[in-house]
């Protein structure tokens, strides 16, 4: 059990090391999802008990281990409880993710009243399925960059904090902005335009290496050019082609760090007509060329 003045961590009744999280101040990080060998939840997941000593909010990551999707759970917590959550039906390989920010309780309120969004309040005995997760809001690309930014940090004792914590802040923003968002597009699209919408978001998705064109994929969900660039870029707080490329920029990454593909052999994975044009990606994407990531191996 990891437990200091406002919050302690256990995993299926098994003691999880302290050098297994990052504390800066009075701030928990669980290692970054995408790294196995610093995952400190074995998978399946069954069991997460939280021991909070503050009231504050907890942001869940969930990676399924099968593709680059990244879903996030929003929760807030109440002061001196403990937490269960149980997973029912897991039959997928989930790296999993938290940031715990304490609040107090006029912060909590101060941001539902500036964001018109009430935080969901965290059960004492909370069950999560398989379907629950993968429903759930997925990360945008300016989230992911964030996250990339705390796991690569390199700066060291009071700067290492001061920008960690500058950086769980912005996360924190951002989350909240994309559930204000998320309130808004529910009010402003109906419940079948936004099927479309979530159709479009699978079929882009499943189709990465193709690239398919906004007219088709606007023919094949039953909507117009306008309508779907429009409302996707409400339902996913980005436009088509900055989702689609951070998709496609993470699944690289992660191809690179496998250590198994060659550049070129990744380039044409991912639907890049020359290892050239997949280069120029990444580096604009990244600000580093491939074959940086690849040496660093």
């Amino acid at each position: 059990m990891i437990k200091n003045n406002h919050f302690a961590f256990n995993l299926n009744n098994k003691e999880v090391l302290t050098n297994s999280l990052s504390h800066i101040k009075d701030y928990f990080i669980s290692p970054i999802f995408n790294t196995e060998e610093e995952l400190a939840l074995a998978s399946p997941i069954k069991t997460i008990a939280l021991d909070i000593q503050q009231s504050g909010v907890l942001l869940l990551l969930f990676n399924n281990s099968l593709s680059t999707t990244t879903h996030y759970l929003f929760y807030s917590v109440s002061t001196n409880k403990n937490y269960t959550i149980e997973f029912t039906t897991v039959d997928k390989t989930y790296n999993f993710f938290f940031i715990y920010i304490p609040l107090t309780k006029e912060h909590l309120l101060t941001i539902e009243q500036t964001t018109h969004n009430n935080l969901t309040q965290l059960n004492t005995q909370h069950e999560l399925s398989n379907q629950f997760i993968d429903q759930s809001p997925t990360i945008t690309s300016e989230m992911l960059g964030v996250l990339h930014l705390i796991k690569n940090c390199t700066k060291c004792d009071t700067f290492k904090i001061l920008f960690l914590e500058n950086k769980i802040h912005e996360l924190l923003l951002l989350v909240l902005e994309d559930r204000h968002l998320q309130h808004q597009s529910n009010e402003l699209i109906t419940k079948e335009d936004k099927e479309k919408i979530v159709l479009a978001q699978r079929i882009l998705i499943e189709n990465y290496n193709k690239r398919i064109t906004i007219q088709e994929l606007a023919k094949r969900v039953g909507t117009n050019e306008f309508k779907l660039k429009k409302q996707f870029k409400v339902v996913y707080n980005n436009t088509i082609y900055t989702y689609l490329t951070a998709y496609i920029m993470e699944k690289a990454k992660i191809k690179m760090e496998s250590g198994q593909y060659s550049i070129k052999e990744i380039a044409e994975l991912l639907g890049y007509s020359s290892q050239n044009h997949f280069s120029t990606a990444f580096k604009r994407y990244y600000g580093c060329p491939p074959s940086v990531l690849l040496k660093a191996k």
